[in-house]
């Protein structure tokens, strides 16, 4: 997902600058005479957006010339994979994903049928169905892949077997299917 980079519309947040580099913006500002800022932070390399800016991408342009371009083409194909990946996802928990009391149950037999790839987003589409909401959104900061494939692990496990996991979630395999929930009391 953050192969992908910021999107120029997300949430309602449009950026519209982004595929302008910062030398275009300059030479603009130059040619017509207006006054610009800089925020002192990006001056600083204790950033690691700074870092990359100030030491690593120059290195890139040094070895081949239009770096930026290219990692900026590679990004935009990784946003529209995402986003195919999510769509498939989508439509798997539509068809396939029960609501149940504190959770979801994932059907299992269809699940086995999907490619990796598309158990990994399901598996994330579902968790973050049951994260808490921090201003507005799930709160999927203390998740990680490898909690991603644990819970896919389960898929191969017996009855009864459960992972717990961040922020009072749990992932059971149960008859039938794996459910992603809340923990109870």
């Amino acid at each position: 997902k953050g192969m992908g980079g910021m999107p120029a519309e997300n949430d309602g947040i449009i950026r519209p600058f982004l595929c302008v580099t910062r030398e275009e913006i300059e030479r603009y500002l130059s040619d017509n005479n207006a006054a610009f800022r800089t925020d002192e932070t990006n001056l600083c390399d204790e950033y690691s957006r700074n870092a990359i800016r100030h030491k690593i991408m120059p290195l890139f342009e040094d070895i081949q010339a239009r770096s930026s371009e290219h990692i900026a083409d590679m990004a935009a194909r990784m946003r529209e994979a995402e986003a195919y990946l999510n769509l498939k996802a989508e439509e798997f928990c539509t068809c396939h994903v029960k609501k149940r009391e504190n959770g979801f149950l994932i059907d299992l037999s269809e699940f086995k049928k999907e490619e990796m790839i598309i158990q990994r987003h399901v598996i994330f589409l579902v968790m973050s169905r049951v994260m808490p909401m921090v201003n507005g959104f799930p709160s999927m900061k203390d998740m990680t892949s490898t909690h991603i494939e644990d819970v896919i692990s389960l898929k191969d496990k017996g009855r009864g077997k459960e992972i717990i996991l961040p922020k009072g979630v749990v992932a059971k395999r149960v008859d039938g299917g794996i459910f992603i929930g809340n923990l109870k009391g």
